[in-house]
């Protein structure tokens, strides 16, 4: 779904971001947003090794977000760069809940 252009890849774009960017939250994600001033919207996805041990836990916690993104990516407005992080473990509705609810909060759909 997301092609290499709508991804977050290079460190400098993470720096800025993290340096420069909003944050919203909610028990399970932090959003860090950025306008980037393209017609996309780029995303990046994190879940931290202090939460999730193992590489199995960080990529199923990833591809939970992912999925929820690709449900609501038709309404996410365009123009800026998205970092989610992971804070908790969930099942796939808890993490669709709380992702609608973390994009509300930052008035992106």
């Amino acid at each position: 779904m997301f092609s290499k252009k709508e991804r977050v890849k290079k460190k400098k774009d993470f720096e800025y971001i993290f340096k420069k960017g909003d944050n919203f939250s909610n028990p399970f994600f932090i959003l860090k947003k950025k306008e980037n001033n393209l017609s996309f919207s780029r995303f990046a996805f994190i879940a931290p090794s202090k939460i999730f041990s193992t590489a199995v836990e960080k990529n199923k916690a990833k591809r939970k977000i992912k999925e929820g993104v690709k449900e609501f990516y038709p309404l996410i407005k365009k123009g800026f760069d998205l970092i989610f992080i992971a804070r908790k473990k969930g099942t796939f509705l808890e993490t669709r809940e709380n992702l609608k609810d973390v994009l509300n909060k930052a008035k992106l759909i």
